[in-house]
């Protein structure tokens, strides 16, 4: 079952990964966001180990998809965030059980570039906590879709005061 997910998930990672706000290399940023309504995207999940490195996607109350270049042996799933700085009273953690990587990922490019955690035990899903709706094809060139995450918000690295730990989102058009 596991393996079929990672393939259905393959196929369609164009439409997936625009929910992964993870960064490949430090020019790899998507930068020129705009903070969120609080928990208006409860899919989308902050991985840490010790701090927030990488940002997921809640599949399933207890799968995490993201990207294989994000992958640690143990991480820290947290669900619920708004403010990765501030306890708001709406976040789960929960830590990894397993951590699957593509068994074709190479680091070396981006291809098979996905990674699937599982969680310790299902997240509780509510308002703050939620799945994401898998697609069921591929984006046609030039579809809008959101992105989203804790990165940077100025294009020089910078942060605009108050911004940079606040979850951020912005609409790209897919291009093949």
């Amino acid at each position: 079952a596991i393996l079929r997910l990672m393939l259905f998930l393959n196929h369609f990672c164009c439409n997936v990964f625009i929910l992964v706000a993870a960064p490949f290399e430090d020019d790899d940023k998507i930068v020129g966001g705009y903070e969120c309504r609080k928990n208006s995207l409860p899919y989308q999940v902050s991985l840490n180990a010790g701090y927030h490195f990488c940002g997921g996607s809640l599949i399933s109350s207890q799968w995490v998809v993201s990207a294989a270049h994000c992958y640690k042996s143990r991480i820290q799933v947290r669900l619920g965030e708004h403010n990765i700085d501030t306890n708001e009273g709406t976040e789960q953690m929960i830590d990894s059980a397993k951590v699957i990587r593509h068994q074709s990922y190479n680091g070396n490019n981006l291809n098979n570039d996905i990674m699937l955690i599982k969680l310790s035990r299902p997240a509780t899903l509510n308002s703050y906590v939620n799945t994401v709706s898998l697609p069921g094809s591929c984006a046609s060139t030039g579809t809008q879709c959101l992105i989203s995450g804790w990165g940077n918000t100025l294009s020089n690295g910078g942060k605009y005061i108050g911004q940079g730990r606040l979850m951020q989102k912005k609409i790209i058009s897919v291009i093949k």
